[in-house]
Formats: C-alpha cells, structure tokens, sequence
C-alpha cells in the first residue's frame, strides 16, 4: 500500500478545489481504513441533518462518536497544517469553546471518500467567531498518517468495531468494555449546581431562567446501534439529531461497548432483566450511544417527545422502541455518575466528588 502525504485538511471552497485535483491517496490494495471527522463548536447542534447527510454519501461505516472539549494543545495540533496562521490564536481559542463532536469512519479509501464527500462548500457550516473571521465548521483528516494520529489523539478507548489488520498493525483497540464506566464514582459523585463564578460564557448568554428552575432536569440514554451491517451512519444519528431540535440539549456523548458486568448493573440501576428485558437484551450484540441530555421537563414529558418526533419522522419509531432511560431523577443521576466522568461546560448541573 503507498499511500501519499499532502497537509491536513480543513475543506473550504479554496481547498476543495485543489482536493478535485490533486489524488490523496492510491491503493495497490483496498483495506478497511479510518478517518476522523471532527464538527466543531455549535455547528453539530444545529446542523447536524445536513452533516449526515454528507455522511451518508461517504458510504463509511460509523465505528466511534464521541463529544469531547478541546484542550488547547489538542487544538493546536489540529490546527498545526493551516496555510493561514494569522489567526490562530482565535481559531483555537473556537475550538475550545464548547463541545465538538467527533467521528471515526471505516471503509475501504476511508480518507479520500470522505474529502470527496465534504469538497463541497456549504454555507450552513460555516461559523463566526472573534474578530469576523469565518472557520469551516468540520475537519477531517487530510492523509491517513493524519487520521492515525487523529483516531489515537480523539479515540483513545478504542473503536467499536472487530479488529481489522490495520487497526492491529497501527495498535488501536477494539473495544471489548466501556473505560470510562465506575461503580466508585457512581458512589461517590453527585449531580451539582454549577456556581455562577463558574458559568461558561454559553451559560451565562443563555436562558438561564429556565435552567435554574425545577424544571430543568437531566437524563441519560442508551440508544443501541443493532443495525447491522455497520455500513453507512446509523438511524440512532437520525433519532439524535431530532431529540436536539426538539429542544433538548446534549451535554455528553459517546458510542461504546458495555461487557456483562455493566450491563448487569445498568440493568440493576433500571429495575429491569438483564436478560428477560427486550430493550436490554439489545445491548448484548450490539454497541450504543450513550447519551446525557438536559432540558425543561425532560424526564417527565421524554415519551411525550418520543411521540412529537415520531409523529414527524414514523421511521425513527422503531429506533425509539429500543432506547433504554431511567423513569426517575434517581435512577438518571446514579446512571449519569456511573457512566460519565465530566459533562461539558454548558452543562447545569455537573458532576462533582
């Protein structure tokens, strides 16, 4: 396999043209290969139809999503192969303003299908920030050296997928267990009002009439991806896509792997069978997203959202037959603290000692 260098790739109208001429990367064999895909703050929340859409035309296999804050030498590095740095400084300071969410994609000529697919221009993703200046809203690996690195940097848990010969050759693990699960934080640690002094900039713009009331409640979801094969971006994006523009706000993210003794214990948490429960029984041959989201009455009206969604979207019915949540603010918080270690910045309330 030879695969040729060019700098990492953040598309623009500019570099979408040199992308049409200029090959990324040639194959004397096709193999399962992996890219990064990385939608940056605020631009996944509210355009997160359209990025799928692009997704989709990839036709790559969906193996790792994760919502993760930026440290500002993760940024830089993202960063490092601009051709414009005279505004770097801001752009990374961009990057760490919220949550970003990334994606790792699988398939055969993984890096340049997904340039190919992102080559075009559109206006919807892109975003503002500091003094006028204009930033994409998605980066994606530019070189497949570049993706390793960024699969490493973003994934370092693993991917939720069988080990392929470059996943074993380049030392990136299948994941077998969920990392971040801890009975002892679940213990532990507690759901928390955030101190004013400690509001993020979003927090203190935001409506937070609305987030300080007794109605502002938080909640996690386990959303299986039991669609096999894993061969293009799963439904349960579809489902998540419309739970945000329902009004509810996701504070933390990630698709993983839960062994026997998690799901045993979740399904202790829930009240429900391990094996009898027809939802839990999902999770014994497939990954899930597992989701922490907030909103004004989101436990006590989410079927009720579930119903308004599907009423608009009769496909995704299925899909939200087999989302397993909590039916009480205890279950949600002992659930919330077992599974997440952080929430993000936006987040009211956070998880504290």
């Amino acid at each position: 396999m030879v695969i040729s260098e060019k700098k990492d790739f953040f598309y623009s109208p500019g570099n979408a043209l040199s992308f049409c001429n200029n090959k990324l990367t040639s194959y004397s064999d096709l193999q399962m290969l992996l890219t990064v895909c990385l939608i940056k703050p605020r631009i996944w929340t509210h355009s997160l139809a359209q990025i799928l859409h692009k997704l989709r035309l990839s036709g790559l296999a969906l193996v790792g999503l994760h919502a993760v804050t930026l440290e500002k030498s993760n940024a830089t590095s993202l960063l490092s192969a601009e051709s414009d740095r005279s505004d770097l400084e801001a752009h990374v300071e961009y990057l760490c303003s919220g949550s970003s969410l990334a994606l790792c994609l699988q398939g055969e000529n993984a890096v340049g299908r997904l340039l190919n697919v992102l080559g075009q221009d559109d206006p919807s993703l892109w975003t503002s920030y500091g003094m006028a200046r204009s930033y994409n809203g998605i980066y994606a690996s530019g070189s497949y050296q570049r993706a390793i690195q960024d699969v490493k940097r973003l994934f370092p848990e693993g991917l939720c997928c069988a080990e392929t010969s470059t996943m074993r050759q380049e030392q990136i693990l299948s994941m077998r267990s969920d990392s971040l699960a801890s009975l002892e934080r679940e213990q532990s640690f507690m759901l928390a009002p955030v101190a004013p002094e400690s509001w993020s900039p979003s927090m203190e713009s935001g409506p937070n009439e609305v987030i300080h009331s007794a109605d502002w409640q938080t909640t996690c979801l386990l959303i299986p991806v039991n669609a096999p094969p894993l061969s293009q971006v799963p439904s349960q994006l579809d489902m998540l896509e419309q739970l945000l523009r329902s009004g509810c706000h996701l504070v933390a993210c990630r698709m993983s792997v839960l062994d026997n003794e998690q799901r045993k214990h979740i399904a202790e948490t829930l009240k429900v069978s391990p094996r009898g429960d027809e939802k839990m029984a999902h999770l014994n041959t497939a990954p899930c997203v597992i989701v922490a989201l907030q909103g004004k009455g989101i436990m006590t009206s989410f079927n009720m959202i579930l119903e308004s969604i599907y009423k608009e979207r009769s496909d995704l019915e299925k899909v939200g037959k087999t989302i397993i949540y909590p039916e009480s603010q205890k279950e949600a918080k002992q659930l919330i603290c077992y599974l997440f270690d952080a929430l993000s910045p936006e987040s009211y309330p956070t998880i504290v000692p």
